[in-house]
Order: C-alpha cells, then sequence, then structure tokens
C-alpha cells in the first residue's frame, strides 16, 4: 500500500471481501476479517483511505447473502467507528439480471446496520450490471 501511495499517487484501496468464490460466507471468514482489519490499519498509518468492499459477483443479487451481510457490516462498522478512513461497499457488482428494486430494498436493510455504529459513515452502493452503467 505504501508503494501504491508513494509511486502512483493512490489515496484510497479497495478490500474486496468476495462473498462467495472462496469467500466469506464459504469458510474464509476468519481469514478476511483479519485481512480487513490489517489494510484499515495500513490505510490509516499511510493516511489512506480504504474501501470496505462486500464484492457480489457469481451470487449476482445482494440479497442471497444479505443476513450474512448485515452480520460483516455490524462488525465492520463497530471495529472501525472510529476510524474516518473506512468507507463501506455494501454490493459491488450486483449483476445477472438484478433489479434495482432489488438492489434498493437490500440498500434498505443494511444501511442502518453501519449508520447505528457510525450515522456519517460513507456508504456505496453498486448498481445493476457491475455497476457499468
Amino acid at each position: 500500500m505504501q508503494s501504491l501511495r508513494d509511486e502512483w499517487g493512490v489515496n484510497l484501496f479497495r478490500m474486496a471481501c468476495y462473498v462467495t468464490q472462496d469467500g466469506y460466507t464459504v469458510g474464509a471468514q476468519s481469514r478476511m476479517d483479519q485481512k480487513i482489519e490489517e489494510g484499515v490499519q495500513a490505510a490509516k498509518e499511510l493516511g489512506m483511505y480504504v474501501i470496505v468492499d462486500w464484492h457480489i459477483l457469481s451470487d449476482c443479487d445482494p440479497n442471497q447473502n444479505k443476513d450474512e451481510a448485515i452480520a460483516f457490516f455490524r462488525e465492520m462498522a463497530e471495529a472501525f467507528a472510529d476510524n474516518d478512513n473506512v468507507l463501506y461497499e455494501i454490493c459491488n457488482e450486483p449483476n445477472g439480471g438484478t433489479s434495482w428494486d432489488s438492489i434498493k430494498s437490500y440498500a434498505e436493510e443494511v444501511i442502518p446496520v453501519i449508520r447505528a455504529q457510525k450515522p456519517d459513515a460513507e456508504i456505496l452502493v453498486g448498481t445493476p450490471t457491475w455497476s457499468q452503467e
């Protein structure tokens, strides 16, 4: 991260926490929690921002793992409530025909979990078709 900052001028680092694909919901929870903690701390020490990203891909619709997302963001928001360098991306790259209505209903349940710990948190919400349109 320091090389990215010093050599490339990067000031924001996204920590993609895949939900499936050997990710958070399939046995990698403790490993990912540790990596996120390390990444947030390193970014803080380097004066960088970090996006904690619940990375949707093969699961397409964030509602498929909504309960896990709520638990994840509750844990992350509690852990980083005092960190002003953390942004929360509650569903990066929804796809596969997922509708905006589906994403919006998901966001309406997940966002309050973060706001309960950090009312002024920066929260990103992905849009259908991999956030590309």
